[in-house]
């Protein structure tokens, strides 16, 4: 157990939080609990950032968003550990469909796509850009509804926020724009839309549009701004999609 809640199985692990599934006994409902490790809870940027993700998670309430839910960045009696409470979905993310499907079927896709561009206009509306949509940051409910997760490097447009000195390095090379990639301080609601485009064209064909073995490598395609169609590695995709992904890849807003 951690704190009031029994933990029944691991089911994420990353580099900032191990992830159990557990119950909360006041409600009888699944929930998610975010471990922080022994050996980061201490660092004070570390858990800045954590502490950070968890109030945006509480603050920012949409249905294609992962909800935040109990107190603050809580410590476990018990353990010592720092622990987060979050809202449990029920299936895969994108990812794992990925590895384990190869593509998605078009249909799919586009709900996925049209679930997280509604997740992404609400967090614009209140001047965030989320700055890290990837496969594995869609997570997958069995009803078929896509939330979007990991708010831990969202950036605040409508003023200087607390935590700019975690600003370098942040996003995920494959999916990141290229002012990403050269600054990730340099963002705003387009990039999102670059790295929506970026998820929608990995679901639809199972290969990445800037492909590389280093983030260099991977860095000088976007700066050519080349990729190929979509119908190019798949003919048998509608041939609405390639002008949609066009607009969403352009190097430049003007394109």
């Amino acid at each position: 157990t951690i704190d009031r809640f029994p933990l029944s199985r691991l089911i994420a692990r990353g580099s900032m939080s191990e992830g159990y599934l557990g119950v909360d006994p006041k409600i009888g409902k699944h929930v998610a609990i975010n471990l922080l490790p022994r050996a980061r809870s201490s660092t004070p940027a570390h858990l800045d950032r954590v502490i950070y993700t968890w109030r945006l998670s509480r603050q920012l309430k949409h249905r294609n968003l992962v909800r935040g839910l109990d107190a603050d960045a809580e410590v476990d009696p018990g353990t010592g550990r720092r622990f987060l409470v979050l809202e449990y979905i029920d299936g895969p993310n994108a990812q794992q469909r990925l590895d384990k499907e190869g593509k998605l079927p078009v249909r799919e896709v586009v709900r996925i796509a049209l679930d997280i561009a509604h997740a992404l206009e609400y967090l614009h509306h209140h001047k965030f850009v989320h700055r890290d949509i990837k496969p594995g940051n869609i997570l997958l409910a069995p009803d078929g509804t896509a939330k979007l997760a990991d708010l831990g490097v969202a950036k605040y447009l409508a003023g200087a926020t607390e935590l700019t000195t975690l600003d370098q390095g942040v996003g995920t090379p494959y999916y990141m724009p290229w002012e990403q990639t050269l600054n990730s301080s340099l963002v705003e609601a387009r990039s999102d839309l670059f790295s929506l485009g970026a998820t929608m064209y990995h679901l639809l064909t199972g290969e990445v549009p800037f492909p590389g073995t280093t983030e260099a490598m991977i860095a000088d395609q976007k700066r050519a701004g080349e990729y190929r169609p979509v119908r190019t590695i798949d003919p048998t995709l509608p041939p609405e999609l390639d002008p949609i992904l066009r607009k969403l890849l352009a190097k430049t807003h003007t394109e």
